[in-house]
């Protein structure tokens, strides 16, 4: 059991989601919610794309770029898998996933924020290209 628990421990994700690699990422589908009258109510979802750089495993840190700037993410690492953790200027978070070690991989984008103290969340499903 204890070597189970150790290669758990130490286990690192395939090489391509290693440190060094950028991703160009693109989100076609979604969806997202918002609260009307305390009830959740879908919404339209728009596409989405950045990019994710700069990416240090061991130091837990990458960058997001998008059309209208550059922030901060941290990194989580799992098995075969990759979360890139926003905390927004208001406080609200995004997660990315990227899953697989390929050229292509499969990726999901994640929003729990708020606008003018009503919760809006939201899903999208894509791909993100290593370059």
């Amino acid at each position: 059991m204890a070597a189970i628990c150790a290669v758990a421990l130490f286990w690192q994700p395939a090489a391509a989601l290693a440190a060094g690699p950028s991703y160009a990422c693109s989100f076609q589908k979604g969806a997202s919610w918002n609260v009307e009258a305390s009830t959740f109510k879908p919404d339209s979802s728009s596409p989405l794309a950045f990019k994710i750089s700069n990416i240090s495993r061991k130091a837990q840190t990458a960058e997001l770029t998008t059309k209208t700037g550059r922030t901060d993410l941290k990194v989580v690492s799992a098995i075969d898998a990759l979360h890139f953790i926003e905390v927004t200027v208001s406080g609200y978070l995004t997660l990315t996933t990227l899953y697989g070690d390929g050229e292509r991989v499969p990726a999901v984008h994640s929003r729990h924020l708020g606008i003018v103290g009503q919760p809006v969340g939201g899903q999208l499903t894509g791909f993100c290209v290593r370059k």
